[in-house]
């Protein structure tokens, strides 16, 4: 049986920084330290989208000395200004054919599930076939 390795967390952090100025989130806005935030979670459970309030919201919120609804309104803010802002090219990448013009900018469940799944791919270690 193999044994999947995870990523200690201050190399998961620098991911989630890396990924975040690549798609455009500004750090100067409260959504970014919050993205930052529920990544981490997202990306170590994968079940914590299907419960934002609860399981995301509400645990940043608690960290950062807020409220959850304050988090959820940051965090809408700041993916609002990477897709406006943001490399057209660098969200398809991450987003594929998720974003289009008349669809807009993807909502805060969607963002933050894509991009911890992206997170979730890099902590598999590769995989070989054998001889």
């Amino acid at each position: 049986m193999e044994q999947q390795q995870s990523m200690n967390p201050y190399d998961l952090k620098i991911r989630i920084i890396n990924v975040l100025h690549e798609i455009g989130v500004p750090a100067s806005v409260k959504g970014y330290l919050y993205l930052q935030e529920a990544l981490a979670i997202a990306a170590a459970d994968s079940n914590a989208i299907f419960h934002m309030t609860s399981a995301i919201y509400a645990p940043v919120a608690e960290r950062l000395e807020t409220t959850a609804s304050r988090v959820r309104k940051s965090i809408a803010q700041a993916i609002e200004i990477a897709w406006d802002r943001g490399d057209l090219d660098t969200l398809k990448r991450y987003f594929g054919y998720t974003i289009s013009n008349v669809k807009g900018k993807p909502t805060n469940t969607e963002f933050i599930a894509l991009i911890a799944e992206c997170l979730r791919l890099q902590m598999v270690p590769e995989r070989t076939l054998p001889l």
